[in-house]
């Protein structure tokens, strides 16, 4: 089987994956210039994909025992989000192996070589992935055949031996 590997994929590459995985409807454009909202967005819907992000935490809650620590939590709920964001981005790609470091700053003041290279990384693990999924597919739907089958056999060998003696003859 391959091994995952993270070879740095062209703008155009980025913007085809993207669009045909319906992750999300982009042009190369976007790329040259990205910003926060783009990015943060693109990241957001990159680790859903990939299931790394789940719905809770992208809402960026805070927890109720935080809450007595701020004077005004209203004004902290944006920056939290953030920092949830970018702690799991940053966690994702370290588990990559990504050739460089994520930084707050490629979050919120994103360049696009940068983003490109973190992007690249996501986008390779994630059709590795698949890739992955796919290869094991039939070995579950095979194993999932066989437990089936293994169930029925028990339900026929329990009915066997609750007959009475004279009807098993």
């Amino acid at each position: 089987m391959s091994k995952y590997e993270c070879p740095m994929m062209s703008r155009g590459e980025i913007v085809a994956i993207l669009n045909e995985s319906q992750i999300a409807n982009i042009s190369e454009n976007d790329l040259s210039k990205p910003n926060f909202d783009f990015v943060s967005d693109l990241y957001t819907r990159l680790l859903f994909h990939i299931d790394c992000l789940h719905e809770e935490e992208e809402h960026g809650q805070l927890e109720f025992a935080a809450l007595d620590h701020l004077e005004n939590p209203d004004f902290h709920v944006e920056s939290v989000r953030i920092i949830k964001l970018y702690n799991r981005i940053k966690d994702v790609l370290a588990s990559m192996d990504c050739p460089k470091s994520f930084t707050l700053k490629d979050l919120i003041k994103p360049a696009s070589d940068r983003t490109e290279l973190f992007l690249s990384a996501i986008l390779n693990f994630g059709l590795h992935r698949q890739a992955k999924l796919d290869f094991l597919r039939p070995i579950v739907d095979e194993l999932d055949f066989l437990e089936e089958q293994q169930r029925e056999s028990e339900a026929r060998i329990s009915q066997v031996s609750l007959l009475d003696p004279e009807e098993k003859k």
